[in-house]
């Protein structure tokens, strides 16, 4: 069966079945002409599955195909918040179309939670122009204390805030942390090579979350897995991975760890019991830091408390480096006090961090790539890869990319970051992953 999609036809369909104002930017799907589905049963876990993973049928890596799925669900399913608009993002994230996730997830937080958009009102602004920032990473290590775990937070269609969490790392490691456990993190026993552990997770295989992961185990952090367990619900999922951070923290008095997790994961208060965040665990019998980055996140047109906070900041005075947020010298915390968050973290929109803080926090680096005319108008996804771990062409399709970015049409530059100090291929795919052209270069 074959499908043509357009940007119009999208969104259209965005449009007529949910009546949201989209507000779409130029995305993926206007390249995404055709492709042959076989063997598909449409329902609500095979489309969860193949939009989260990015895993062709062959067992091969492949970016471009979640995007067929969703135009083959939009046809036969009505649409559902938390796979649709949920999925779509951080599949759009995933290729380098960081503002369409925004707005891809403001969509779903229309739908799921009804949030009409807003001005600032006079109080607003009263209450914001009293908010100061301060850089997190000076903040942050100031406050550390004894504390043996430290909680960062992401939302998992901005994959940003895993280049706060990657800039702290270092730093942490010299500090006596450890260990990184990751609520994303699923390498096994088994697994042959950490590439192989990086391809078992959904979100580790976005580049930003692998490069942090990379660059972890090559300071000397141990990775360590613990949402791995099944589940009845999500005080069980909960409980679960809280007795596997547990027995590492008991091993041994000395141990002291970061957790990253996915939102209020990091919470050290539970309001209801239908929820009791790992947190809140943690924190019974661990002094512990929680650092949201989520409570204040970048939104397109969701003016939440916490998004309108980060709006206006922006707007106000544009930063560089990851901020926090500070009212009358201490940590402003209105809106998530009764969540038991401690910090909460801003952080800049993903091209626009300080390449000082990079060079200074982390091994990555922002270069200017690139490409003809042809590569242009024929290409659908750039890819730079370690030609380290490429030892022949089926490594292309196994190996998570350094980067990755959609193709524009008529556009022949592109700003990536990606780790530095390396030699590299520079891979262009077409919509159906196929490679069109490759080059090496430094």
């Amino acid at each position: 069966m074959t499908h043509i999609l357009t940007r119009g036809i999208i969104i259209s369909l965005i449009v007529f079945c949910i009546n949201l104002v989209a507000n779409s930017q130029n995305t993926i799907l206007d390249k995404l002409n055709k492709k042959k589905l076989t063997q598909i049963v449409i329902d609500l876990q095979n489309a969860y599955n193949i939009s989260s993973q990015s895993i062709d049928t062959d067992n091969t890596i492949n970016y471009t195909l979640p995007f067929y799925y969703f135009k083959k669900y939009l046809n036969n399913n009505k649409i559902d918040s938390s796979i649709y608009f949920e999925q779509f993002g951080q599949s759009l994230a995933r290729v380098g179309l960081y503002a369409d996730a925004i707005q891809a997830f403001d969509n779903l937080d229309k739908y799921r939670f009804k949030y009409k958009p807003r001005k600032f009102s006079h109080n607003d602004s009263l209450l914001f122009d009293s908010i100061k920032t301060t850089p997190a990473f000076d903040y942050i290590f100031k406050k550390l204390d004894n504390s043996r775990v430290v909680m960062i937070n992401e939302a998992h269609h901005i994959p940003v805030h895993r280049i706060f969490t990657y800039s702290l790392l270092k730093e942490m490691y010299n500090k006596g942390y450890k260990y990184l456990c990751m609520e994303a993190y699923y390498g096994k026993a088994t697994d042959t090579c950490l590439n192989q552990s990086l391809r078992n997770g959904e979100l580790t295989k976005e580049v930003n979350y692998a490069n942090m992961v990379k660059y972890a185990k090559k300071i000397g952090l141990k990775l360590i897995s613990y949402d791995y367990l099944e589940s009845s619900d999500n005080n069980d999922r909960e409980v679960k991975a809280f007795s596997i951070i547990d027995s590492l923290l008991s091993s041994d008095s000395a141990i002291k760890i970061i957790v990253h997790a996915g939102y209020g994961h990091i919470e050290k208060k539970s309001l209801s019991s239908r929820m009791i965040p790992l947190g809140f665990l943690i924190n019974e019998k661990y002094k512990i830091i929680s650092i949201s980055q989520t409570s204040h996140q970048e939104s397109a047109t969701i003016n939440t408390p916490g998004n309108l906070v980060y709006n206006y900041i922006k707007a106000k005075t544009p930063f560089d480096v990851p901020q926090i947020l500070i009212k009358d010298n201490v940590s402003f915390n209105k809106f998530t006090k009764p969540l038991g968050i401690d910090y909460n973290v801003i952080t800049p929109s993903y091209f626009n961090f300080s390449n000082k803080y990079l060079k200074e926090n982390t091994d990555l680096i922002y270069k200017l790539v690139q490409i003809n005319k042809s590569e242009a108008n024929n290409g659908f996804l750039l890819q730079v890869f370690d030609k380290a771990e490429i030892n022949n062409d089926s490594d292309f399709l196994q190996t998570i990319p350094l980067a990755n970015m959609f193709i524009q049409e008529n556009k022949f530059e592109y700003k990536l970051l990606f780790p530095r100090n390396k030699k590299y291929w520079l891979i262009v795919r077409d919509n159906l992953n196929n490679i069109i052209s490759k080059r090496k270069f430094k």
